[in-house]
This record gives C-alpha cells, structure tokens and sequence, in this order.
C-alpha cells in the first residue's frame, strides 16, 4: 500500500466529512437565527437554540453513517485502481501509453451521456472511436477487465446518486423556505 496514496485519500476524506460538519453547522446557525426572531413562540432562545443544536448532532451523525460506506468504496477503488503505482522502476515503459486510453475514454464518455440520455448504446470495446495511428493498448485479463468495468460502474452510479442528492437538496431548501415563509 503506497503511503503517499493512503495519505492522499484520508485527506480527501477528511475534507469531505469537514465539509458536511460545516455544512450542517451553517443549516443550524441559519435556523437559530431564523429562530432568535421570535419565530418559535413558547421556547425561549436559548431552549430553541439547543434543540436546533441537537437536530443538528444528529443529523451529522446520520449523514456520516450514511456516508460511511461510500467512504469504504471511494477509499477502494482510489487505492486499487486510481492511484495504484505500478510495481516497475519509473522511467520502465508500461504496457500502455496514455495516449492509447484517449479513445476507450471518449467511447466511455459516450456510452455514458448515450444511457443518461434513454439511447441504445455502442459496445465500449467498439474500435469506432480509435485513432487509426495509435496502437491498440496490451490486452489486460477478463478478470481485470470485469473489476475496472464495475469500478467505472460503481463511479457511474455515484455520480447519478449525488446529482439526485443535489436535487433534493434543493427541493428541501425549497420546502424549508415555504415553511418559513408560512410561519412568519
């Protein structure tokens, strides 16, 4: 395990789990205030505002659970495959040359936006989007294949998943202002 990656990825992690206690911070400061004006009547300030800090624990302490798995899987496939060294010496050549992934990335990408878009889509091993001049990559074992085919699955399916997390968010946010908007 390359410690540098290790590294690399508890960063990444730590940013978003600071980033998701900030957030849940600033939703809690914003209902406090919203409360502070009077707006819950028959709780004081101060037993408003700790309720709104208790939602708020819990709340961070659901989403870190729910987060919890997505981290494992992250973790995984950014130490087994993103960031995975080879265990040649630099400067060896390896068996494929950037250059040569252009085209199975770009067919990727359209087999992509093809699914998001409800069209029949081209077999990703189609050669039809390959440079003529560059040279087909080595061939890797189906069983590699298999992994990095669920890996770019599993990221896939991650991004559809935070686009949809991002659309309720806002339909929330969206909610919460028409509930406030209606206690005023």
């Amino acid at each position: 395990r390359d410690p540098a990656a290790a590294a690399l990825c508890r960063e990444l992690l730590g940013a978003v789990s600071k980033a998701r206690a900030e957030a849940v911070e600033r939703l809690g400061d914003e209902v406090r205030a919203r409360l502070g004006d009077g707006r819950a009547p028959g709780l004081s300030p101060a037993d408003a505002g700790a309720a709104v800090t208790g939602v708020c624990a819990e709340l961070l302490r659901q989403l870190e659970s729910q987060g919890a798995k997505r981290a494992e899987k992250f973790e995984r496939l950014l130490l087994q495959y993103l960031l995975k060294v080879p265990n040649e010496v630099f400067g060896e050549a390896l068996p494929v040359r950037p250059v040569d992934l252009i085209a199975p990335l770009a067919s990727l990408e359209a087999e992509s936006e093809a699914r998001a878009e409800g069209e029949p889509t081209p077999c990703v091993g189609d050669d039809a989007g390959r440079a003529e001049s560059a040279p087909a990559p080595a061939q890797a074992d189906e069983e590699e294949k298999e992994e990095v085919a669920a890996a770019f699955g599993s990221l896939e399916a991650a991004v559809r998943r935070g686009r949809a997390l991002r659309e309720e968010a806002a339909e929330l946010q969206e909610r919460l202002l028409s509930l406030s908007a209606v206690h005023h």
